[in-house]
Parts: C-alpha cells; structure tokens; sequence
C-alpha cells in the first residue's frame, strides 16, 4: 500500500512538472472580419441641438480604402431630409434628388481619409438626420449614408 502512494505521488509530481513546462494555453478569438469599407465613412454634424435656421455644420469623413462618389445637382450635394415621426424616419424632401429643370448633374468624389465639409439649415422643431446615396469604388450598386440624429429647437 505504500508502494502504491509512493508510485502515485511520484506519477502526479512527475505529471505536475511536465505540465509546468509547458506553456499555457492563450485563448484567442477568431480572427473577426475587417469592417466593411462602408462601415469606415461617417456623416456627422458639429452639435446635437440647433435652433431655427441656425446653420447645421455636416461632415462626411471617407475612413475606408476605397473612392466614394456622391452625386451632386447644381452644385449642392444629394441626400434626402429625413424627419422623426413617431419612431419611424420619413424622407420629406429631397434636395438635388432628383435633379430637375435647367439644373446640372455633377458629383463630389472623396478620396480615401478625404473629409468633404457643408452648411444645411432646417426651418421647422423636430428631430432629423440626412441620408446621402453614394457609390463605393468600383463595386456597383447605391449605398446609404446617414448623419447622426439632432434636434432643431423650436424656441
């Protein structure tokens, strides 16, 4: 019986010790996906809160690898003004979209890490944000663009 405790003891010593010469085992997430190049492109506005005809300061910042073009119409950018309604967004006007009359297509191309910079204002209280429709290098089809909610005070 001793014998047995002796063999035992060494068996878990000896055990014990080869395990400690082994390195510990890292667990390491799988490799996520890069985002996608549409992930990496923000329009956002200086401020949250603006009042009446107060001028909204817009920024699109192009983060990904990839030229991005938006379509403009007589030199202003497309995108539609999208209201707050309940908790559903509704498009209630489209500026340049679609561009009618004697007014002129033309398009704002961004390069990769370009930011393009412009000034909207709103004349009724509620809450908006924009959404632009842009292509995305050479990859076909329209993507969506939209800022960050804000609030257009009433007082």
């Amino acid at each position: 019986m001793r014998i047995l405790t002796l063999v035992l003891l060494s068996l878990l010593f000896f055990l014990s010790c080869e395990n400690e010469q082994v390195p510990s085992r890292t667990f390491v997430q799988e490799p996520t996906t890069p985002p996608s190049q549409v992930e990496l492109l923000r329009a956002s506005t200086n401020k949250y809160k603006y009042g009446l005809n107060e001028s909204v300061a817009v920024t699109i910042y192009n983060g990904s690898d990839s030229i991005i073009t938006f379509q403009t119409c007589s030199q202003v950018i497309s995108r539609y003004i999208q209201k707050k309604i309940g908790s559903e967004w509704k498009d209630i006007t489209g500026r340049g979209l679609p561009c009618t009359g004697f007014n002129s297509y033309g398009r704002i191309i961004l390069y990769p890490r370009q930011s393009y910079r412009f000034t909207d204002g709103y004349v009724h209280f509620g809450y908006y944000r924009s959404r632009f429709p842009f292509t995305l290098g050479s990859r076909s089809g329209t993507y969506w663009l939209y800022t960050n909610e804000i609030y257009v005070d009433g007082n």
